[in-house]
């Protein structure tokens, strides 16, 4: 069997009541030709059992034997990662049945694009489907936006493993915000957007890193901001925090 042609990478913590739901939008899309790579990241509940239960070959599950943190969870994920494009999913949402599919059309259509999300909609505890989330477009100036916050849902992103070929995993110095940090360094070197159409269910809850870690996270933004801010391509084409 040969390399799939995307790598879907899951950090899952004490997953409880939402990784069922969230493993089967993964497994229940249209687009099949992938592997799922899931870091257990130390869990203490049943949450190897529940994805062991699914019985899936495309699952590939790697154990920390402690928590280690998200961050660290990512980087086992995307180094174990085979495949041409990497997607990420979190442990709590859901993914849209046409949402691999339709990224995938997306960069096909657009070779130079290293990187791309999606709009979202909030889901309540129950899994109800809330508000739409609109996100910046390249067609809005994504690039420059970036630096003023993060432009991408981060669950929802498809991103070519070229990209981190050329820049770098996610930091182990960001332990919050290191998905902003490292699409940061991604926009440096090359384009990045997202799709407007609605494929990601982003759950909302009091237990979620936003929740609870919204200090710390404002903190790692900014000092991702600042360290990029010396780059000088970024300002060399005019771009700036203000």
């Amino acid at each position: 069997m040969g390399r799939p042609l995307v790598s879907v990478v899951m950090a899952v913590y004490n997953g409880g009541r939402y990784l069922r739901e969230a493993v089967a939008s993964v497994l229940e899309q249209t687009f099949r030709d992938f592997e799922f790579i899931i870091v257990d990241d130390g869990s203490r509940d049943d949450t190897a059992a529940q994805i062991r239960s699914f019985g899936d070959p495309r699952i590939r599950l790697v154990a920390h034997a402690e928590n280690r943190g998200l961050t660290a969870a990512l980087r086992t994920a995307v180094r174990a990662a085979n495949g041409a494009f990497i997607a990420r999913m979190d442990a709590d949402d859901r993914s849209l049945p046409g949402r691999f599919e339709t990224q995938l059309a997306f960069l096909e259509r657009h070779p130079s694009l290293l990187l791309l999300g999606t709009f979202g909609r909030w889901l309540d505890a129950s899994g109800a489907a809330l508000e739409e989330i609109p996100m910046p477009t390249a067609a809005m100036g994504i690039r420059a936006l970036l630096l003023k916050g993060n432009c991408f849902i981060h669950g929802s992103v498809m991103f070519r493993r070229e990209a981190v070929a050329r820049v770098g995993n996610y930091s182990s110095d960001y332990p919050y915000a290191q998905d902003y940090e490292l699409w940061l360094r991604i926009a440096s070197v090359g384009q990045v957007d997202n799709v407007p159409e609605a494929l990601y269910g982003l759950r909302t809850h009091d237990a979620s890193i936003s929740a609870t870690c919204a200090c710390q996270q404002r903190y790692y933004a900014k000092k991702a901001v600042a360290a990029v801010m010396e780059d000088k391509k970024w300002r060399r084409d005019g771009l700036s925090a203000g």
